[in-house]
């Protein structure tokens, strides 16, 4: 179990590129976070393939909101690495689900400064700021919302009926953190949200070219797969004698990294199309493949037989909230 355990790790190494500063998930024993234990927030973090869909497609989603997009596109490295971008929107998700109480605040008081420095004029001639709570709104029930869908989709034992209820009612913290008011607590009320604010969304040329640089983040020599092919082989190195991949190891490993990577990413891109509502992938001009979805759950079957899928960050975090150290 234990090699099976430390083949996983290997699995996740690509995924845990982009931590915010000050994130970890060991100390101190016995903080419980903002959630802990028992939380619906932890059931729903707890596989990390079905988290790696939902976050794609709440990522491609949040692009229909003109305000939000000319934010990101303006002050982030979107175009060049839109996988980067969501690693650290999954970094700031998982600092705030499993960290402890003083990481999960270190990591909202950082977004918060940011945002801070963050506004400008959208190509629409309306005036954006990421102080502005109703654009807090927006990016949380598009990312939240994403990653629950994957759940929904593809974990192994979802959440259902209230339990969908009270997982809006946990996380909505979150956001009000930031700033944000009027955050949806339910399922009927996300629903309102998104019916009150479809008016507001256009599929603009840059809406669509960015849910494309998301879906084809995985091909080519892009930042994202040279990084995580690049992860992996330090990973496997770490489990051969020495410490470390030789010359020939890694002539072999790193092509086969790669190659692996750009396989999962596929996988996840159709994937997270077939997620999406029908009225945001016709906005997208984006097309359901009626393959994504047993295709990607062959995958996830395959690779939960292999190793473990639970994070890394929740099993040091049951460890720490249970009071000792991992």
């Amino acid at each position: 179990m234990q090699v099976r355990q430390r083949l996983g790790d290997v699995v996740q190494a690509p995924f845990d590129l982009s931590q915010l500063p000050g994130v970890q998930y060991t100390d101190p024993p016995g903080d419980q976070g903002l959630f802990g234990p028992g939380s619906i927030s932890w059931q729903v973090g707890s596989d990390w393939p079905s988290a790696l869909v939902g976050g794609m497609s709440g990522l491609i989603l949040g692009t229909l909101h003109p305000l939000v997009l000319a934010g990101t596109l303006d002050h982030s490295i979107f175009r060049k690495d839109p996988i980067g971008r969501l690693a650290r929107t999954a970094s700031f998700v998982m600092a705030t689900a499993f960290g402890s109480t003083d990481v999960a605040n270190g990591v909202v008081d950082y977004v918060n400064r940011l945002h801070s420095r963050i506004s400008g004029t959208a190509p629409n001639g309306n005036h954006y700021s990421a102080t502005d709570p109703g654009l807090a709104v927006w990016t949380h029930v598009t990312i939240y919302g994403g990653f629950l869908d994957g759940h929904l989709r593809y974990a192994p034992n979802p959440i259902s009926g209230r339990q969908i209820d009270g997982y809006w009612d946990e996380v909505a913290r979150v956001p009000e953190m930031l700033g944000a008011r009027g955050v949806p607590r339910s399922r009927y009320e996300v629903e309102d949200y998104f019916r009150r604010v479809r008016p507001e969304l256009e599929a603009s040329r840059d809406a669509r070219e960015s849910a494309r640089w998301v879906l084809d983040g995985g091909k080519g020599d892009t930042p994202t797969v040279r990084d995580s092919a690049a992860a992996l082989v330090t990973a496997w190195g770490e489990l051969m004698p020495g410490g470390g991949p030789h010359a020939l190891e890694e002539r072999i490993l790193r092509p086969a990294s790669a190659g692996a990577v750009r396989v999962a990413y596929a996988i996840l891109a159709r994937a997270s199309v077939d997620l999406l509502p029908g009225w945001g992938r016709s906005m997208l001009d984006l097309q359901r493949s009626r393959f994504a979805g047993p295709v990607t759950k062959a995958y996830f079957a395959t690779l939960r037989l292999a190793v473990p899928t639970v994070p890394r960050a929740l099993r040091e975090a049951q460890v720490r909230a249970a009071g000792r150290r991992a």
